[in-house]
């Protein structure tokens, strides 16, 4: 996470306006929110292991994520063809969620 990210969450769980957090970034208040908000993405994207778009893709899943990564584990690609059916998920970010279910994860995050 890049510094001015931390310092945007830093300021803001300590109570700060998006005035105070841009005086301090040197940028304007609504510059300092789309920082803060954009911290607030890496924050979860690291947390949870998992790229944006993923996030979306499992928080939204109609499914069970458990029964996912049990037809992942015996069959990946019946999974990839499972998960790239959902909303806007690409190879890539099907590929990413069965690395995270591999992984151990099972809790959306």
């Amino acid at each position: 996470m890049r510094d001015r990210h931390q310092t945007a969450l830093r300021m803001r769980d300590e109570g700060a306006t998006f005035r105070a957090i841009g005086e301090a970034l040197g940028v304007s208040p609504s510059r300092a929110n789309v920082i803060y908000q954009r911290a607030l993405v890496v924050k979860a994207e690291e947390t949870a292991g998992l790229g944006s778009q993923a996030i979306r893709i499992v928080r939204n899943y109609r499914g069970c994520l458990t029964e996912l990564a049990t037809r992942a584990e015996l069959d990946p690609d019946a999974a990839v063809v499972t998960l790239i059916q959902e909303p806007n998920c690409l190879r890539r970010h099907a590929l990413e969620i069965i690395a995270w279910l591999a992984a151990g994860n099972r809790e959306k995050p």
